[in-house]
């Protein structure tokens, strides 16, 4: 990948010939604050949507469509105790175009006058709170969604994690316009660099961007300053067990282990290894423990939150079988903490991880994340080194984090049914 200055900005390009379309970021980075919580979500579902030029969502739309379908998307994640946005445009190649367009002019345009010239008005405001609100009444409808919410604040109560980039229905009626503003004015003034890839030359991205004014932008630095890991480490005296009852057909259970381990140490992979191995796959042991084996659950699985270094394992199932599930999950993992390791699941889960590696990096954003990581100071990284990882971790590797594992909080949403 080529790092070029521009302006006060690096520009990150990487070649690739894979791809026919082309990809142009900007990528800011700032420190979570609840101050922006919803305002942060409305802002950029408002500016992917109209700008000032293209006043009306249909009018914008016809607008990407006139650029050979230009794909513009806002974004923005949380990573530590920091927050990501990523503005981007995604448009195709100009070798396969026959008009007399300059479709890299073009797209680039939009996406700096999408972004610096905003559409923000009471009207789309408004909307963007009908959205949000509507969305907040989904999540309670859906019980699943509903259940990981309320697991989530408690696990992880009085932690950034808990607190929601969605907010809550009743922070929505309170977001106002100056809000939003604050929100706008706060993302242009933080750090950011340019990102580009896609099977084209780098002068032509380059000088189209330079004809920006992009030193009214501050260039990403990366310093100790910036809060990556979450590093707070919570004392664990006993399990919390909450049970909520509601009137569903299915019970849902979540269950939370703790670890030390984060983003920049070397247990990072080893612990992704861990959660496939234990519920991400058909093959994985809990799925066939508890699902096929003894048909306790009506799905279950696993998922991994990085920031925190923990392992949440997920489940429908019969609110006659809340003991028991519960029991055989902590039996299950208490075997791998005891090196009790099956060669056939490790093998199966090492070729899934790779076979899982190959597909993302299909994608023309997947420089992009590698390049992220070492951003954020959390060392160099490419798919052929996290497959090489993959290929040696040994069973001694897997039992060793297993033991890093700390049983946190269990959540039950109980079927009244």
């Amino acid at each position: 990948m080529k790092k070029i200055n521009l302006q006060n900005l690096d520009l990150y390009y990487n070649y690739d010939s894979r791809f026919k379309t082309v990809a142009v970021c900007i990528y800011f980075y700032f420190p979570f604050d609840e101050k922006y919580i919803p305002s942060l979500s409305m802002l950029c579902q408002m500016l992917q949507k109209t700008s000032k030029k293209y006043p009306t969502e249909e009018e914008y739309a016809y607008y990407l469509k006139s650029i050979y379908d230009a794909s513009f998307s806002i974004s923005h994640s949380r990573c530590g105790k920091m927050q990501s946005l990523r503005v981007s445009i995604s448009f195709v190649n100009p070798k396969y175009i026959i008009e007399d367009i300059d479709i890299v002019k073009e797209s680039i345009a939009c996406m700096f006058d999408t972004l610096l010239n905003p559409n923000l008005c009471e009207e789309n405001l408004e909307l963007e709170k009908d959205i949000l609100k509507q969305f907040h009444l989904n999540t309670y409808n859906n019980k699943t969604k509903y259940a990981a919410m309320r697991f989530t604040n408690s696990m992880y109560a009085n932690e950034i994690q808990s607190i929601s980039s969605y907010g809550t229905y009743d922070q929505v009626d309170l977001v106002t316009l100056d809000d939003i503003f604050d929100a706008y004015k706060m993302i242009l003034n933080a750090p950011c660099y340019l990102f580009a890839t896609g099977d084209i030359e780098c002068d032509k991205i380059y000088q189209e961007l330079n004809t920006y004014d992009l030193t009214r932008f501050n260039k990403y630095e990366y310093n100790q300053a910036l809060e990556f890991i979450d590093a707070y480490k919570k004392d664990i005296n006993c399990v919390d067990n909450i049970v909520d009852e509601q009137d569903i057909n299915q019970t849902i259970m979540f269950i939370g282990y703790r670890s030390d381990v984060r983003r920049n140490t070397s247990k990072r992979f080893d612990i992704m290894f861990l959660c496939a191995m234990l519920g991400e796959y058909f093959h994985s042991i809990l799925f066939q423990v508890i699902r096929e084996k003894h048909n306790l659950a009506y799905s279950i699985g696993t998922q991994l939150n990085m920031d925190k270094g923990a392992i949440h394992v997920f489940a429908r199932i019969s609110k006659d079988n809340i003991d028991l599930v519960k029991k055989l999950v902590i039996e299950e993992i208490e075997k791998v903490q005891d090196g009790n390791i099956e060669d056939k699941v490790v093998e199966l889960t090492r070729n899934a991880k790779i076979n899982e590696i190959l597909k993302n990096g299909d994608s023309p954003f997947n420089p992009l994340y590698d390049l992220q990581d070492q951003l954020m100071g959390f060392g160099e990284i490419s798919d052929e080194m996290i497959i090489e990882k993959f290929k040696t971790i040994t069973k001694e590797d897997i039992q060793e984090v297993a033991n890093m594992l700390v049983l946190d909080t269990i959540y039950v949403l109980k079927g009244k049914a």
